[in-house]
Protein backbone atom coordinates (compact mmCIF):
# COMPACT_ATOMS: atom_id res chain seq x y z
CA UNK A 1 0.00 0.00 0.00
CA UNK A 2 1.25 3.47 -0.89
CA UNK A 3 1.99 5.97 1.87
CA UNK A 4 0.52 9.25 0.65
CA UNK A 5 1.36 11.25 3.82
CA UNK A 6 5.02 10.20 3.51
CA UNK A 7 5.06 11.13 -0.18
CA UNK A 8 3.51 14.53 0.53
CA UNK A 9 6.07 15.16 3.29
CA UNK A 10 8.92 14.19 0.94
CA UNK A 11 7.86 16.55 -1.86
CA UNK A 12 7.16 19.38 0.61
CA UNK A 13 9.91 18.99 3.23
CA UNK A 14 12.77 17.34 1.33
CA UNK A 15 12.31 18.71 -2.19
CA UNK A 16 10.88 22.02 -0.95
CA UNK A 17 7.97 22.18 -3.41
CA UNK A 18 5.02 24.44 -2.63
CA UNK A 19 1.77 22.57 -2.00
CA UNK A 20 -0.89 24.28 -4.11
CA UNK A 21 -3.98 22.29 -3.09
CA UNK A 22 -5.17 19.26 -1.20
CA UNK A 23 -8.43 17.36 -0.76
CA UNK A 24 -8.51 16.35 2.91
CA UNK A 25 -6.35 13.26 3.40
CA UNK A 26 -6.51 12.52 -0.33
CA UNK A 27 -4.89 14.04 -3.41
CA UNK A 28 -2.35 16.82 -3.10
CA UNK A 29 -0.68 18.96 -5.75
CA UNK A 30 2.67 20.75 -5.87
CA UNK A 31 3.83 23.47 -8.27
CA UNK A 32 7.07 22.77 -10.09
CA UNK A 33 9.35 25.81 -9.66
CA UNK A 34 9.57 28.22 -12.58
CA UNK A 35 6.62 26.63 -14.39
CA UNK A 36 2.84 26.52 -14.37
CA UNK A 37 3.01 22.73 -14.07
CA UNK A 38 1.56 21.01 -11.04
CA UNK A 39 2.42 17.50 -9.89
CA UNK A 40 -0.51 15.63 -8.35
CA UNK A 41 -0.04 12.86 -5.80
CA UNK A 42 -2.78 10.36 -5.05
CA UNK A 43 -3.24 6.73 -4.11
CA UNK A 44 -5.26 4.53 -6.47
CA UNK A 45 -8.36 2.84 -5.03
CA UNK A 46 -6.96 -0.64 -5.71
CA UNK A 47 -4.06 -2.36 -7.48
CA UNK A 48 -5.82 -3.26 -10.74
CA UNK A 49 -3.84 -2.83 -13.97
CA UNK A 50 -5.80 0.26 -15.00
CA UNK A 51 -4.07 2.28 -12.25
CA UNK A 52 -0.48 1.26 -13.07
CA UNK A 53 1.93 3.67 -14.70
CA UNK A 54 3.84 2.85 -17.86
CA UNK A 55 3.26 0.23 -20.51
CA UNK A 56 1.21 -2.88 -20.02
Amino acid sequence: MADLPAAVAFYRDVLGLDETWREGDGPAAFRLPGTEIELMLDVPPDDSPQWRAGGF
